[in-house]
């Protein structure tokens, strides 16, 4: 598989201007401890640098996937995934995540599942992130029940109107005046047959899709006489922090069904 490796990752230095005590972590070497120990890298991506100065030293994103790590099914695979940046605007973090085949989503766990983990660059070693990603791996089963947990359990009306509205509130916030589509629309935009289902872990990927890859579009809720979809999301830190959100919401839903 080739993957196209951002320029961020193959940085060998910090940004300029860094106090001294900022521990320079090469994500290229990380790449090839992960490798080393059975991960293999599937997928990076970078955010677009806003100033000059950041370019090549930006934060990234990257997807492993561990040979232990196998396909849950002909649907999901279990993941870790490592963020970094060289300009220190990023911690080094560490989380399980979820790759779902059907509509090329990716999913981040949030902690009250697997406890993920963000280090500072301060006297941080390599042994200490491959101490934390296999902690992170330790708990794929974990991960892997609650998936399935998720598939028995089917969802109601309100509940999936809830999820659905938690999800407009993380991108948009709270104020409902603000907001470009309404939860009927995120709850029952329906992309692929496989996606036709209520029990909670399609309804989830159904929501998380439809909040971060966009191009839904409520005519209700447009004044305008030219409608617009709203766009996906491209932010690291927007994407981890929805993704946390409605991962923590399904988890209460699942509680009480």
């Amino acid at each position: 598989m080739n993957i196209l490796i951002p320029s961020s990752v193959t940085a060998t230095n910090a940004r300029e201007g860094l106090s001294n005590r900022y521990g320079f972590i090469s994500t290229n070497e990380v790449i090839d401890a992960y490798r080393s120990d059975g991960w293999s890298l599937i997928a990076a991506n970078e955010v677009k640098a806003r100033k000059p100065e950041r370019q090549g030293y930006q934060k990234h994103l990257l997807r492993f996937v561990h040979e232990s790590q196998k396909e849950l099914s002909r649907n999901e695979r279990i993941e870790t995934i490592f963020i970094n940046s060289h300009d220190g605007t990023s911690s080094v973090q560490i989380a399980s995540g979820i790759f779902r085949f059907a509509c090329a989503n990716g999913i981040i766990v949030a902690d009250s599942t697997v406890n993920s983990f963000a280090l500072r660059h301060n006297g941080l070693s390599m042994d200490k992130v491959l101490e934390c990603s296999h902690q992170i791996l330790s708990q794929q089963e974990k991960v892997a029940g609650v998936i399935e947990t998720w598939k028995n359990l089917k969802v109601d009306l309100s509940s999936g109107l809830e999820l659905a509205k938690t999800g407009i509130e993380l991108r948009w916030g709270k104020d409902a005046t603000k907001h470009p589509i309404g939860p009927e629309k995120v709850l029952f935009g329906v992309r692929r047959t496989q996606d036709i289902d209520d029990n909670l872990w399609t309804v989830f990927n159904r929501v998380q899709e439809n909040i971060l890859r966009g191009g839904l579009i409520d005519g209700a809720r447009q004044s305008s006489k030219r409608w617009r979809a709203t766009r996906e999301i491209k932010s690291i830190d927007a994407h981890t922090a929805i993704n946390r959100g409605l991962w923590e919401k399904a988890s209460e839903l699942a509680l009480v069904f």
